[in-house]
């Protein structure tokens, strides 16, 4: 499926050199596991291709934790089953499960570590595979070169801080060369600084081992910024669509300041002190809908800010559908000409169903970009928009910025 939002390898750290097989390494199919307390995931198919990094992104109990032990087969699926370069992985052959555990790796977010020093923690999974000493060390010191931890190396592990554990239970997994590394939340309980590390690590060792990487985080941006795809789960479920209002483009000064260039040939004014290529995202909390008739009071304009059809961004399209959730959209019902203080984007679209108002659906409007708005529903029902009702949607500089 095609998407404006879909991140760009090269930008992402990804891995790009040399061909790739053509058939993904793991498929999942018709995969189903339910849980007492409710829970109920069910992803119909999930096909992940050798060389290739994902996110899985979803809030915390969407199943990005439940789907990635069952990749790993510390949960085996109730229904559906794993074919791993074609061929199904079960309980019934245990031979090819062990296998498969050999060549697939998980790193939990809360990393378990050996009371030994940090070099067995590392040396572990390669000494279970019967590697001759000589090839142990020369690998452990290398890998923990890698991560930072080489001063580390004789050290207690329990006495490493959560950043350090994190990074050396990367080590411990990516010291054994897996063809597919599974990590959930890997930078949720460390710092931003380590975080960045993490993921630094991570992009380098895709691009030199052409592993697959699939990790879960509950942070778009980190999604985004990594990964050549992205998974989106929502209620156990794999949604077709993630996150919306994320755009491939560049950040550029101008004379009136810092100016986000999104693909396509959409400028907006933004106040990020990025520069470059960038993943960019339009927060809706900031985006406010106004109907597009003219009135005879103007508009309120924030003083930097990006309306719709005036100086600088002048963009035109339609309400492709009106469904509210949650209250985090600020909305004027006064429209009228464009001012100085902002450039005013003005939008509508073909009518489509009528207006929905369910929890799960976002109001989503075709300005050439595909914005998606969340929208109050007291506020919304005030304001008389229907789907393919042209209306001004207006931006603060401050809600473009780079992930």
């Amino acid at each position: 499926m095609a998407d404006p939002i879909t991140a760009d390898p090269k930008a992402a750290g990804a891995n790009t050199a040399g061909p790739i097989a053509a058939g993904p390494i793991i498929v999942g199919e018709h995969l189903a596991h339910r849980y007492g307390s409710g829970f109920h995931l069910h992803v119909e198919h999930l096909a992940l291709y050798a060389g290739k990094t994902y996110a899985v992104y979803g809030a915390n109990g969407s199943g990005k934790t439940t789907l990635l032990n069952i990749l790993a087969l510390l949960t085996l699926p109730q229904e559906g089953r794993i074919l791993f370069e074609g061929r199904p992985v079960n309980g019934s052959d245990p031979s090819r499960g062990r296998q498969y555990r050999r060549r697939v790796t998980l790193l939990m977010q809360h990393v378990y570590l050996f009371r030994s020093t940090v070099f067995e923690n590392v040396a572990s999974g390669l000494r279970f595979r019967g590697k001759a000493k000589e090839a142990i060390e020369a690998r452990v010191n290398g890998m923990l070169d890698k991560v930072g931890l080489r001063q580390f190396a004789h050290r207690p592990a329990h006495s490493l801080s959560g950043g350090e554990a994190q990074r050396a239970g990367l080590a411990r997994a990516l010291v054994t060369d897996p063809d597919v590394l599974l990590l959930d939340e890997p930078t949720a309980s460390v710092d931003a600084a380590h975080g960045k590390q993490i993921e630094a690590i991570l992009a380098e060792t895709c691009r030199q081992r052409r592993m697959t990487v699939v990790l879960s985080t509950h942070q778009y941006d980190q999604a985004y910024r990594i990964a050549d795809e992205v998974l989106i789960m929502r209620d156990g479920r794999m949604l077709e669509r993630g996150p919306a209002n994320v755009f491939k483009g560049r950040i550029e000064d101008t004379a009136d300041g810092p100016v986000a260039c999104l693909d396509g040939g959409v400028t907006l004014r933004s106040d990020t002190t990025a520069r470059g290529p960038a993943h960019i995202v339009i927060s809706s909390r900031e985006i406010r809908l106004t109907p597009a008739k003219p009135l005879a009071k103007p508009p309120h304009t924030p003083d930097v800010a990006n309306t719709l059809t005036g100086a600088a961004n002048t963009l035109v399209g339609v309400v492709t559908a009106a469904a509210v959730d949650g209250d985090r959209i600020r909305l004027d019902v006064d429209a009228g000409a464009p001012t100085e203080a902002g450039e005013r984007l003005e939008a509508g679209a073909p009518p489509v169903t009528g207006p929905r108002l369910d929890a799960d659906s976002d109001p989503r409007l075709d300005t050439g970009l595909r914005l998606t708005v969340h929208v109050a529903r007291a506020s919304f029902a005030g304001m008389g928009i229907n789907v393919g009702d042209t209306v001004h949607a207006a931006i603060d500089a401050s809600a473009v910025r780079a992930s």
